[in-house]
């Protein structure tokens, strides 16, 4: 009797969506406004869910606006708005793993007697897919060729948002925060019990306006060390942990001392934050199988799976000179909102590209204006084809210096992550055909084909591993073509 018994396996597969989402906020009707000098924008999670016709998420976009008044002052003022969207196709997405709001092209114009800011925000959705694979695992009167494998599978994830909180002092009185921006880098993930534990930095840099005589505006930038934890119940120390994070939002409060003419700085960032753990299990993979019973016939499936493989951080100094056009008499006063841009993730020849993307203030004779001032860079990188690379950067100690041209230096704390794919394949059906006429030979002797393996032989001669290596105990593995293998049989 020929009898196969199966075991169903679960495999998933991440995939990301993107889409680009049109907003638009109206900035404050009373602003006395003369010029609009610069706009940044950020944009952070409300929610995500797979449907059946694609990925529905929403968001809110912030934007801090820096405008000269019309008493020739500069200021800073923002507005948000949610916005709702979704992507096209999610065939088979069963849950989101991760969202990344970056806000694009923000402009602010004049329209219907008010202003209003217009932008678009760029979602990269994750989610995982989830396919269920049924192998062969054995059975009665089924002999297998067996390959054990070892199977790495997320096991538990969670998202959730950690709250880092940290306060510094400066030793003057600040009149007004004009510009900021705020990355944040993970340093290290590991694996505790019951949860998993994220150690990182965020990076703030500020642009200020002194309260003094003579409005001297400095840039102060402040590295906030972090350590959180994300709660995971099956989390142990000795399993593989992996984490994503993005800045959700940063709120500042200053505190001004003017007895000791210093100031306090109180700052509150909201970090999105996902997190997983991983498993290992050892799976028996039938690569081939027979029966010295019936003919069968053997039919494949395959798998597949992904897992992160590594996970390390880089730093790398950068430096370049920026296109800047100033007319006569201009000056640049600073450059503020430095972010790291267009990170090509699809990395060739071990070579990582983008840009450092800021924001140049100008000041002439007709006031203040703002442009946008960019620095491309190229990090190598011992990258593998069979590998996908996602970067999560950070800018940290930026600076400029108003020569011939604006030369821009930084330097660029990136987050490696790396996932490997791995393919599975191995019997998934035995489909049992006509009793085999038993060999009625006392003595079968088989000649082998150099290179031949155990399995090979044993399908050949129709008998079990045992057999062959108990009645030919000196015959190595492969074989050389020059052995002669003999089984016996009971007549």
């Amino acid at each position: 009797m020929v009898q196969p018994n199966y075991e169903e396996y679960n495999f998933k597969m991440e995939r990301s969506f993107f889409k680009q989402t049109e907003v638009e906020c109206k900035l404050n009707a009373t602003m006395e406004v003369k010029n609009i000098v610069s706009v940044a924008g950020t944009a952070t999670s409300i929610g995500e869910e797979p449907a059946d016709d694609g990925i529905r998420f929403s968001g809110r976009a912030v934007f801090y606006i820096l405008y000269e008044t019309t008493e020739g002052e500069l200021a800073k003022t923002e507005c948000g708005v949610e916005f709702t969207d979704k992507t096209d196709g999610a065939d088979g997405a069963v849950s989101v793993k991760y969202a990344s709001y970056t806000v694009q092209n923000a402009e602010v114009k004049y329209v219907n007697g008010g202003y209003v800011v217009q932008a678009m925000v760029l979602t990269e959705i994750v989610v995982e897919n989830a396919s269920t694979v049924s192998f062969l695992t054995g059975g009665e009167g089924i002999l297998c060729d067996t390959l054990p494998t070892v199977f790495k599978y997320p096991a538990e994830k969670n998202r959730s948002v950690l709250q880092i909180d940290e306060e510094f002092d400066v030793n003057y009185q600040i009149k007004n925060i004009l510009a900021h921006s705020v990355t944040a880098c993970i340093d290290r993930v590991q694996s505790g019990i019951g949860e998993i534990i994220i150690d990182g930095t965020i990076f703030l840099s500020m642009t200020v306006l002194q309260n003094n005589e003579n409005n001297v505006i400095v840039k102060e930038q402040k590295n906030i060390p972090f350590r959180s934890q994300l709660e995971m119940s099956g989390a142990s120390p000795e399993m593989q942990a992996s984490s994503h994070i993005s800045v959700a939002k940063c709120a500042l409060k200053v505190v001004v001392d003017e007895d000791r003419e210093s100031s306090t700085v109180i700052a509150s960032v909201d970090l999105d934050a996902f997190g997983c753990v991983y498993a290992e299990k050892d799976i028996p993979l039938v690569r081939d199988a027979y029966s010295p019973l019936n003919e069968v016939e053997v039919k494949f499936d395959s798998g597949t799976q992904q897992y992160i493989s590594a996970e390390y951080v880089l730093t790398e100094k950068v430096s370049g000179e920026a296109d800047l056009e100033l007319g006569e008499g201009e000056k640049v006063v600073f450059v503020s909102s430095e972010r790291a841009e267009g990170l090509n993730h699809n990395v060739k020849d071990g070579v990582l590209t983008g840009i450092i993307s800021a924001s140049a203030v100008i000041k002439g004779e007709n006031g203040y204006r703002g442009q946008r001032v960019t620095v491309p860079f190229e990090i190598s990188l011992n990258s593998n084809e069979n590998t996908e690379y996602k970067f999560l950067t950070a800018v940290e100690n930026f600076t400029f210096k108003l020569r011939s041209s604006l030369e821009i230096d930084a330097t660029l704390r990136i987050f490696v992550i790396e996932t490997v794919t791995e393919n599975y394949k191995a019997v998934a059906d035995v489909v049992v055909g006509e009793e085999k006429q038993p060999n009625t030979n006392a003595i079968s002797v088989y000649i082998p084909r150099p290179g031949d393996m155990l399995w090979s032989v044993c399908k050949e001669l129709g008998v079990s591993a045992e057999v062959i290596t108990e009645l030919n105990p000196d015959v190595e593995f492969p074989l050389t073509g020059t052995e002669r293998i003999i089984v016996y049989r009971k007549i």
